[in-house]
């Protein structure tokens, strides 16, 4: 994730905010997951989707009224004050996957209670549930995949058609 202030790092990890990805993405998402489905087929979280970055939006579960204040330039910060509603989405390179994970983990402990949250919830929810299904199946990662060589220069192709996971999208331990 981006770095954050140690005390907003703790709030993360203790689900009192979260990031909730652009509908659009897990559209994409999910449209992948299920031709995957149906296929019988599974890929690498890169695989599914790959962008450089990703839009997502702020979401406080329980900051207790705390404020937000953001660097917006060297000279200047801004503040933002509950319901954050002018806090602005950010573009951060953090694969959906990892945010999905936590968002869902966050919804857990706080119920989503604006009408497009529970909807992008329930978009979550049937992804995690697409997840489990292919979790059956081998890895398909196209024609193959590009990976560094071992001296780091140039770039080997590697067919990774028939490597099989027992799970693809592994619990990430520090989201």
């Amino acid at each position: 994730m981006t770095p954050v202030r140690g005390d907003w790092a703790l709030m993360f990890s203790n689900h009192s905010w979260t990031l909730l990805p652009d509908p659009k993405i897990l559209l994409q998402i999910t449209q992948k997951l299920i031709s995957l489905k149906k296929r019988q087929r599974n890929a690498k979280p890169r695989a599914v989707i790959k962008h450089d970055e990703y839009e997502y939006t702020f979401i406080a579960l329980d900051l207790q009224g705390a404020q937000i204040a953001r660097e917006t330039s060297a000279e200047t910060t801004a503040t933002y004050a509950p319901p954050y509603s002018s806090f602005p989405n950010l573009f951060l390179p953090t694969h959906p996957y990892l945010v999905i994970h936590h968002a869902l983990q966050a919804f857990e402990k706080h119920d989503p209670s604006a009408e497009e949250h529970i909807r992008i919830h329930n978009d979550m929810l049937r992804i995690k549930k697409l997840w489990s299904e292919l979790e059956q199946f081998s890895v398909d990662d196209g024609d193959g995949l590009n990976v560094a060589s071992a001296n780091g220069g140039a770039r080997d192709r590697v067919n990774t058609r028939r490597h099989t996971m027992a799970n693809p999208y592994p619990t990430p331990r520090n989201v």
